[in-house]
Order: C-alpha cells, then sequence, then structure tokens
C-alpha cells in the first residue's frame, strides 16, 4: 500500500513526435482541450518524477520515501522544507542524474511541474507561486492559448513547439543528437 498517492500518467497528442510503446496515448484528445479555457504547455524533461510532501521524498510509485544515491541531494533539501510544507505535495522532475537525455544547460537539478494539498491540484500560478516560495524554478513554459477552436492549427502549433531547441540544450545519449521536444 502506497504512503501517498502517485502522480498519473502523462498522456501525449496521438501526434506527438517522439513517442514510444511505453507512451500512453489520448485519442480523443479533441474532445478535452477544446473545454479548457487557458491552456499552458510546458516542455517535458526526462528524469525521475519525484514528490516532496510532509512524509519524506518519493519516487513515482510512492510505496515508500526513495533512498536512492541520486536523490540525496534532493532528501537534504526537503530536510531544510519538510516542516513547511503542511498538506503541500511537490511534484518535480529531479533531473540529477542522466536517463535518455543529457541536459548541458542546467541551473538546477529539480523542476516542479505540479503541486497537490489535500488531494486537489492547484493552478499553474499557485503552482508557480509554492515552487518560488521554495526557491525552486518550474518546468519550462512553452505556450499559453486562450482560443482553441481549430484542430489543424492546434496541431501545427504543437508540431512547432515539439521543433523547438530545448530549454536546456539537450543532447540523447544513444543517438548523439538533439532529441525532439515533448510537448505537454
Amino acid at each position: 500500500m502506497a504512503i501517498s498517492k502517485k502522480y498519473g500518467r502523462t498522456y501525449h497528442y496521438p501526434f506527438s513526435p517522439g513517442t514510444t510503446s511505453d507512451d500512453r496515448i489520448q485519442h480523443n484528445y479533441w474532445e478535452l482541450v477544446k473545454e479548457i479555457p487557458e491552456l499552458l504547455h510546458t516542455e517535458k524533461l526526462d528524469g525521475e518524477n519525484n514528490c516532496l510532501s510532509k512524509l519524506g521524498v518519493f519516487a513515482r510509485s510512492h510505496a515508500a520515501p526513495t533512498v536512492s544515491p541520486w536523490t540525496e541531494s534532493l532528501r537534504r533539501f526537503w530536510q531544510l522544507i519538510k516542516n513547511d510544507l503542511g498538506d503541500l505535495e511537490i511534484f518535480l522532475e529531479n533531473l540529477y542524474a542522466v536517463h535518455s537525455i543529457e541536459y548541458r544547460n542546467l541551473d538546477h537539478h529539480f523542476y516542479v511541474f505540479g503541486v497537490r494539498e489535500n488531494d486537489r491540484w492547484l493552478s499553474w500560478e499557485e503552482t508557480k507561486f509554492y515552487a518560488n516560495m521554495l526557491d525552486l524554478p518550474t518546468v519550462p513554459e512553452l505556450q499559453f492559448s486562450t482560443s482553441l477552436s481549430d484542430t489543424k492549427a492546434f496541431e501545427q502549433e504543437v508540431l512547432n513547439l515539439a521543433s523547438g531547441r530545448g530549454s536546456f540544450e539537450p543532447f540523447d545519449i544513444h543517438s548523439a543528437n538533439r532529441p525532439r521536444l515533448k510537448v505537454l
């Protein structure tokens, strides 16, 4: 039994470049997206999904606090803030260890992508507020949209975003190439 609820899977658009068989695809994305009054696309970073809560530092499963060597600096940071978290759970991408992508221009190793309080996901503005209070950066913002009415135009915008360079000089360690961005 998990101590807390883990972050669910992030689904990709069916037209997203760079997806693999491990990625989940949201085939009826347009029915969901067109109902969203304000949509923010952020850059998907290739790290470990970690959560900071008053109970500890968790990796993806949330079965027990993590003790992995690559989370040592994050666990030290958590020691400094754990008593200030209350009911907040801070979800972040831990880029300390290299997975498939090496980032060659990082300002930090930990990038917040979500905050949950009492089982409710906070808005992006609230997420940025708490990240700032904890002196943590958020994942890079790529585009903010408010009027979504044309499927083809939307898909082209997302593909244009995905053709970008990436915020931290990403380098694919397997192919020795600059990888395509994944956009969420």
